[in-house]
């Protein structure tokens, strides 16, 4: 996804929404790439963050943080489903 547009939401001049996704996408890479707690994570991962804004555009809350990540086959989604619970 691009943006066109600078803000002073955040110290890089990104969307907040924008800025706190790759964040959330970096400590999953982190995650994946210790291979220890999540060893079943590939490398194809998305974020979504939406954020409520108040009607003079400051941030007023995090509505909705969706991840989507790419992960090994499992036999049954009953293992799928144990795997996730102990993470």
């Amino acid at each position: 996804m691009m943006f066109g547009y600078a803000t002073r939401e955040t110290e890089n001049y990104m969307p907040l929404a924008l800025d706190l996704a790759h964040k959330l996408l970096i400590e999953l890479a982190n995650l994946r790439r210790e291979g220890k707690e999540i060893g079943y994570l590939r490398p194809d991962a998305k974020s979504q963050v939406t954020i409520e804004y108040s009607d003079d555009n400051q941030p007023i809350r995090i509505d909705t943080i969706v991840i989507s990540t790419q992960h090994d086959d499992f036999a049954q989604d009953k293992e799928m489903l144990e795997k996730l619970s102990r993470t």
